[in-house]
């Protein structure tokens, strides 16, 4: 499937709900249009990949400090938060630390923006049941090597 295939969408933003996709100038129920991310992840995962890879050491502290820092930042206002630090599903060249709970308070500012100084990108969005995400994306977890 390329750019071309797609045809135009129509959002519900009063429910937020993704009412309609045309592609090939037809509708598609929820189903098929789950069916073709489905497809396109597959297809993705099979691309190749880098045979040989080597942890970039450099890359792993600065996750590793920004993980603690996190955890240490949180722990002085005593937020209930859970704190996940893992590679990516999708590429393990990339790694993830994401924190979330209901109530998400930082005290230390300076401890929080050295955390995120290190990441190659941050968000913050709101999930159900009352809880909030930061996520913090760190590009170069791994370096390919030459085969």
């Amino acid at each position: 499937m390329c750019a071309d295939d797609l045809g135009l969408y129509k959002v519900d933003i009063y429910a937020y709900t993704m009412t309609k996709i045309y592609i090939k100038e037809r509708h598609m129920e929820d189903d098929e249009v789950f069916a073709e991310f489905d497809a396109l992840i597959a297809m993705l995962n099979s691309l190749p990949r880098p045979s040989v890879t080597m942890l970039n050491q450099g890359r792993v502290e600065e996750m590793k400090f920004a993980a603690d820092m996190i955890r240490h930042t949180l722990k002085e206002t005593g937020s209930e938060a859970h704190i996940e630090c893992k590679q990516h599903e999708l590429d393990p060249g990339i790694g993830i630390i994401t924190v979330e709970g209901i109530e998400l308070t930082f005290v230390d500012m300076e401890g929080f923006a050295r955390a995120a100084e290190f990441a190659s990108n941050f968000e913050v969005y709101p999930l159900v049941q009352n809880k909030v995400r930061m996520a913090y994306a760190f590009y170069g977890l791994v370096t390919p090597l030459a085969d």
